[in-house]
């Protein structure tokens, strides 16, 4: 099958759990179909991690967004979207020139199936005269704005998150006619956007993944009294569960347990306020980002995942149940992962609960084993990347008969 492949990132490396999950994907994918990408490069880096896709890529087309290198731009972006009936993304991502491309592509290759990466990307899809298209929302986009405004103190901020839910709310509707399918990561995530009655089409589900070779149990290093916490800190949601977890469960922990440290490990921790609570909160370490977690994972204990807000799937609790780490989440930070609480992980949704639970774990080696035992032993049998886009194939085939059958 001929695919062409819309995507906000250049996949490359793997860094965070969209890419993960991109580039995953399509090197999976890329061993049966060939593939034509369409992306956006973020750092200068960047064009040289288009170049290392095109190994399995049948070609590679990065395109650059003033809005991510100007200040200016993203501000000038910003205001005019204010007057747009579309969400922000919607309009910062149709890229003359990317479109260009796409065109291109369409009138010199026989494509099958259009894949848009994020529903955002639907907008450069023509319509019913195009190959059939679907859309993969890795999270909920409305139901992220939502929480995201609801979570956010400041009145203006929230204005704005809130707008752009509604804006989410009325896009998506009007995409109906120039998709197949929808994609969602998880089965929460299916039954939320079908309650939402935004398409007549049924979604499917095609999970996320971990790379069970690259991310294995390391018995040889030895397990400290140390708990994890991972996640890009420019992400709102990883910022705010790690300043939830120092001021209101850190505290607790200690006064339990003094002798457990903490690790802080994600790219561009910027907040003023998480790094004071950092400073302040004793036995906590912060860094910024580092390329290879699994030697940090296998010194930890466990990994806390202390996330309020968001949806989708967390690839990180993946990456440390590959590992054969114990897990204590939120029922919000595990979401959309079928494991069984008290088996495969834990669930926590109060400090107290989270501090004895973290506890817990750390001082009973038996309980910690069993949890990274049945955690790996769950992605063996699910979350594979080679599993999982074999899901994706079979989705893909069931848009194409579905487009040609009407």
């Amino acid at each position: 099958m001929n695919i062409l492949f819309l995507s906000t990132i250049i996949p490359y490396p793997p860094v965070d759990g969209h890419s993960h999950r991109t580039y995953y994907l399509l090197k999976y994918l890329a061993e049966n179909h060939r593939i034509h990408l369409i992306g956006f490069v973020k750092k200068p880096d960047d064009w040289d991690s288009a170049r290392a896709l095109s190994k399995f890529c049948a070609s590679v087309h990065p395109f650059l967004l003033p809005e991510d290198f100007s200040r200016i731009s993203l501000g000038l972006s910003l205001t005019q979207s204010l007057f747009s009936s579309d969400p922000f993304v919607v309009r910062k991502y149709l890229h003359p020139p990317a479109q260009a491309a796409m065109e291109r592509i369409l009138r010199t290759e026989p494509i099958h199936l259009i894949h848009c990466d994020m529903p955002n990307l639907i907008a450069y899809v023509r319509g019913d005269s195009s190959p059939p298209a679907i859309a993969v929302h890795h999270d909920l986009e409305w139901l992220l704005m939502d929480r995201r405004a609801q979570a956010e103190p400041n009145f203006l901020k929230r204005w704005y998150f809130s707008q752009q839910a509604k804006k989410w709310r009325q896009f998506l509707p009007k995409m109906e006619r120039k998709t197949r399918l929808h994609v969602v990561v998880s089965e929460v995530d299916r039954k939320r956007l079908e309650e939402a009655s935004f398409f007549h089409r049924p979604a499917r589900v095609v999970p996320n993944g971990v790379d069970i070779e690259y991310f294995q149990p390391q018995p040889s290093i030895p397990t400290e009294k140390m708990v994890a916490l991972l996640g890009g800190m420019h992400l709102f949601q990883n910022a705010d569960g790690a300043e939830y977890f120092l001021e209101s469960v850190w505290p607790k922990i200690k006064a339990l347990d003094s002798g457990i440290a903490c690790l802080i490990v994600g790219q561009k921790p910027s907040s003023r306020r998480l790094k004071a609570l950092a400073a302040r909160a004793g036995g906590v370490r912060m860094l910024g980002f580092i390329s290879d977690v699994r030697p940090l994972l296998a010194r930890a204990g466990l990994m806390v995942v202390p996330i309020r807000i968001g949806s989708g799937t967390r690839l990180k609790i993946l990456s440390a149940m590959a590992m054969g780490k114990a897990v204590v989440s939120t029922s919000i930070g595990c979401e959309g992962i079928e494991a069984k609480a008290g088996e495969e992980l834990l669930v926590a949704d109060t400090a107290d609960d989270m501090a004895r639970q973290v506890v817990e774990v750390l001082q009973n080696q038996a309980l910690r084993l069993r949890l990274g035992e049945n955690a790996r032993r769950l992605v063996e049998e699910r979350y594979s990347w080679a599993k999982i886009a074999r899901i994706m194939e079979d989705t893909y085939q069931e848009a194409v008969e579905d487009f040609y059958a009407s």
